[in-house]
């Protein structure tokens, strides 16, 4: 099976999962508002993308990352369907090639677990993302508490609030930059 086919399916089998969900209100509780550039790290086929580019506007940017290149298409797509102009996707397995302290707030909803080289990912999110913004991290496959210290070891991000299986941390706006793995 191409890795495209299997990204398709994948797609669906989520897509089947997510339906009725609240994914407006999940991303507003984690802070989603106008105007804000976001980052949809691992975004998938594009679920919280899409909610999230309605929500900041046209004055917002949303980034959607994923390593697989049908995600990009499946969101561009969906973009362009839902008349959204605000939506940059990204190839890549790690490195998003955004400037330093660029990004309002970065979404890593159920990726983390299936993250490779979760230290390298977690220090390009900290480069991006700008003093005092959010991670905001939606752990459904695993266990939040063993995530905690993962995301907040060197001092790089703290733990702010958990919804559940929602955690969201903010950068502290005098944070430590990571050192590259």
């Amino acid at each position: 099976m191409s890795s495209r086919i299997g990204f398709r399916f994948l797609a669906v089998a989520l897509a089947l999962t997510r339906r009725g969900g609240r994914l407006q209100e999940r991303l507003q509780a984690s802070g989603v508002r106008a105007g804000q550039i976001v980052l949809d790290y691992a975004c998938g086929p594009g679920f919280y993308s899409i909610p999230a580019a309605r929500l900041v506007g046209p004055s917002g940017h949303v980034f959607a990352l994923d390593i697989q290149p049908a995600a990009a298409v499946m969101v561009e797509a969906r973009a362009r369907a839902a008349g959204l102009t605000n939506v940059t996707t990204i190839t890549s397995a790690c490195g998003t090639s955004l400037p330093d302290g660029t990004v309002d707030l970065v979404l890593l909803y159920d990726a983390i677990a299936g993250i490779a080289d979760k230290r390298a990912v977690l220090a390009e999110i900290d480069r991006v993302l700008r003093p005092g913004g959010v991670l905001s991290v939606w752990v459904e496959h695993g266990r939040p508490e063993a995530t905690v210290p993962l995301i907040t070891g060197n001092s790089r991000f703290i733990l702010r609030e958990r919804k559940a299986a929602i955690l969201d941390f903010s950068r502290p706006p005098e944070a430590p930059r990571a050192e590259p793995a």
